[in-house]
């Protein structure tokens, strides 16, 4: 018997509802944001992740589908969406000098990683990518987007966590302090600890989940003590408005992001609901990245700043929320009390104009017992159920509300 890929997913009923409620919700709110839908292809060039994404990053170092082509050209499925747009971006010529341009993606991704709660090997994502601007408002607007999206769904057990990683000229300085500091304890950090600080990509060691290592990083020097004033008075600005709005946030001065293209502002949206997520599992990331299309094309530089979520994160962390929205009823349920041919094309002519006006029908067209029928469109959540039998020769149908039980004989044109 042939089964489904480990860390792969099939979506159907309930499952298949959830989702696309909640995809609908998604573009909803990109569309309330002006954020324009952009498509790309599943598979790119490896290069184009190993000169963003990072070389020394575990998605290009472990968890790319990577494979080459006939022409033996090294192709992989795309692990994350940003890289693709600004690749696009750049070969269309869709943003220069600073042009505001405002994006959001939902497609499927692929990282080789150990399939968990929430987090699958083949998996689909949601982003927003907004470019040409470069200020604390418009990354607070950003900020929002993603957290209406949360209250939109109802999801309320969670932390928003923010922090400036300053420009990639700090980040140089910063990581050559860290360097001394972990070359001390290098010998009782974890082996994951270990391959970063070896790989030269020190800063990635702050993803560790080890209990040791955040133990001693807990004592490493930060980051906010070596970046540049502006970087501060910039992160002081996005407190401000934050606290102005009265959106409640903590800085979280370990977030550093698992991509080396961010710089400045980079946030999360951490879940505290033990019970669909497990707590501290990061629900929506992102953060600025101001120099990543310069590092694709030094021609231009354009400012700009994303996130990204995991929607079957999403859809965990809005189980209960989607089970209320997924209620689904029938506006009508047709049967025919008698076998014949007739009866059989008015109720499929009924249908077809009652779908065409856009309703959800359903027609039974077997010879089950009445009371049969009945206790099916009950089972179907149907709000109306409409009989067929002899009055049809008279251009009339019988119409019973299942919530009222009213019944009413019409003609045929009442309805239609």
């Amino acid at each position: 018997m042939i089964k489904k890929i480990k860390g792969t997913k099939d979506y159907y009923g309930n499952d298949s509802l959830k989702f696309q409620f909640l995809i609908k919700t998604l573009e909803k709110i990109s569309y309330e944001y002006d954020l324009e839908k952009f498509i790309t292809p599943t598979f790119e060039e490896t290069q184009l992740f190993s000169r963003t994404v990072g070389n020394e990053s575990d998605v290009v170092n472990k968890e790319m589908y990577t494979f080459f082509d006939r022409k033996n050209r090294s192709i992989s499925l795309k692990p994350e969406g940003t890289a693709s747009i600004v690749r696009s971006i750049i070969e269309n010529k869709l943003v220069y000098n600073n042009e505001k341009r405002n994006y959001y993606y939902i497609t499927q991704m692929f990282r080789y990683e150990r399939p968990q709660k929430g987090r699958q090997r083949e998996f689909y994502q949601f982003g927003v990518e907004r470019f040409g601007e470069d200020n604390s408002y418009f990354d607070v607007e950003t900020i929002l987007i993603a957290k209406r999206i949360l209250d939109k769904l109802s999801i309320s057990q969670y932390e928003l966590h923010i922090n400036t990683i300053g420009s990639f000229e700090d980040r140089n300085k910063y990581n050559k302090v860290l360097n001394k500091f972990i070359n001390k304890k290098i010998q009782i950090l974890s082996k994951y600890a270990q391959e970063k600080f070896h790989s030269g990509n020190v800063f990635r060691i702050f993803d560790s989940k080890d209990e040791q290592d955040l133990k001693i990083l807990k004592k490493a020097p930060l980051i906010y003590d070596f970046i540049s004033n502006e970087s501060k008075k910039r992160f002081v600005e996005l407190k401000k408005i934050l606290d102005k709005l009265q959106i409640k946030y903590y800085v979280n001065e370990r977030l550093v992001r698992g991509l080396d293209y961010y710089n400045d502002v980079v946030f999360e949206f951490i879940s505290t609901d033990e019970e669909n997520l497990g707590s501290k599992s990061t629900i929506i990331g992102g953060g600025r990245y101001n120099h990543l299309i310069n590092k694709l094309d030094n021609n231009i530089d354009v400012p700009a700043i994303g996130f990204a979520l995991g929607i079957e994160r999403l859809l965990l962390a809005s189980n209960e929320f989607l089970k209320l929205k997924i209620e689904k009823e029938l506006d009508y349920y047709i049967f025919v009390i008698y076998d014949e041919i007739e009866m059989k094309l008015k109720a499929l002519t009924i249908s077809e104009k009652l779908r065409e006006k856009g309703f959800s029908v359903k027609v039974n067209y077997t010879n089950e017992k009445i009371s049969k029928k009945y206790s099916l469109a009950e089972k179907e959540k149907a709000l109306n159920v409409i009989v067929i039998g002899k009055e049809i020769y008279d251009n009339e149908i019988t119409i019973k509300n299942l919530k009222n039980q009213k019944i009413e004989r019409k003609k045929m044109e009442e309805i239609l």
